[in-house]
């Protein structure tokens, strides 16, 4: 399998969907809910998912796909596409232009490939694994900072997940700890702000595969680090620098979080 070419493609997937998605946020999305009702999910997630499906089917009919809204659809090779169709979707509904479509190509449990599309901020990030990261064409790399006092963190926590095992002391130690905090809620653009170097942490807790797999490569083609833990299908990610890391790692603040 040709990556570079496959990269190119995905790149043109991202963006013609990401057209698609910006011209239809302020139509009737028709929202619904999922187990919790702060977990939305619109037409267009559902729409953007199938049109996903299709053109991989299209170009790659053997390959499995795994999608946040659909399940998982087998194909009799090792390749698996990850897709979040739409990831942020309360942001979409409100408006807010920080939301992404994130896909991910797996080889026998690897990630090799992934893409990360903003529609309304027109940014798109592509990695191939031992190949680098770039953000519309141009090469990224995560920030230098060692010292955690100096370091912005940017933290995605799924409430609907962690309702009843979280209060604010959980917070208020990275107050003192960290420069700040910023909280956008859309996972995947706090790895891609990591990868660039405009976060220097990253703490995502509780998330899907489809959440992080595509931005857990392009953090690491940008020179990134992570400490990633996996009960069941749930993942918590905690990225910076490798020094950066290397000192957060061992803070009881972080770990205390990942207990949950």
């Amino acid at each position: 399998m040709d990556l570079l070419s496959t990269k190119a493609m995905l790149k043109n997937w991202l963006e013609e969907l990401g057209a698609f998605q910006a011209k239809k946020q302020y139509t009737d999305l028709k929202i619904s809910t999922k187990e919790n009702p702060s977990d939305l999910v619109t037409q267009i997630d559902k729409d953007s998912e199938n049109w996903l499906i299709e053109k991989i089917h299209s170009s790659f009919p053997s390959h499995s796909i795994w999608g946040e809204e659909g399940g998982f659809i087998k194909g009799n090779s090792h390749y698996v596409w990850i897709m979040d169709p739409l990831d942020g979707t309360m942001n979409y509904t409100h408006g807010l232009p920080i939301f992404g479509i994130s896909l991910a190509l797996q080889s026998r449990g690897e990630t090799i490939l992934g893409g990360i599309h903003f529609p309304r901020l027109a940014e798109t990030y592509l990695a191939v694994k031992g190949e680098g990261a770039q953000c519309n064409g141009e090469d990224i790399q995560v920030s230098s900072e060692k010292n955690p006092q100096k370091a912005l963190l940017g933290i995605s926590i799924p409430y609907a997940k962690i309702a009843g095992k979280i209060s604010d002391d959980y917070l208020a130690p990275f107050h003192s700890r960290m420069r700040g905090i910023r909280t956008f809620g859309c996972v995947v653009f706090d790895l891609c702000q990591l990868a660039r170097g405009n976060l220097d942490a990253s703490l995502a807790l509780k998330m899907n595969p489809w959440d992080i797999l595509g931005g857990m490569l392009i953090i690491k083609e940008a020179g990134g680090d992570y400490i990633h833990q996996q009960v069941s299908d749930n993942h918590s990610l905690l990225s910076a620098n490798p020094k950066l890391l290397s000192s957060l790692k061992n803070d009881k603040a972080f770990s205390r979080l990942f207990e949950i």
